[in-house]
C-alpha cells in the first residue's frame, strides 16, 4: 500500500477545477487584445483564445 506522501505520484495528480469559459468574456478579450499592436505575445494570445473558442463551440454543440 503506498503512503500518503507517495499518493500522485509519476502522474499529473488530481485536476483542479476550471471555470467555464464564457463565449462574450473570451470575445472581449479578443477584442481589447486585436487593439495592441501586433507582437509574439499577442500572437499567442490569439491562438489561445482561438482555441478556447473552439471548445466552447464544442461543447455546446454536444449539449
Amino acid at each position: 500500500m503506498k503512503m500518503h506522501s507517495q499518493c500522485g505520484r509519476n502522474s499529473a495528480g488530481p485536476r483542479e477545477s476550471q471555470r467555464v469559459l464564457d463565449r462574450d468574456e473570451v470575445l472581449g478579450r479578443r477584442d481589447r487584445l486585436m487593439q495592441q499592436t501586433p507582437s509574439a505575445k499577442r500572437s499567442a494570445a490569439l491562438t489561445t483564445i482561438r482555441a478556447q473558442l473552439r471548445s466552447i463551440d464544442w461543447r455546446v454543440s454536444r449539449g
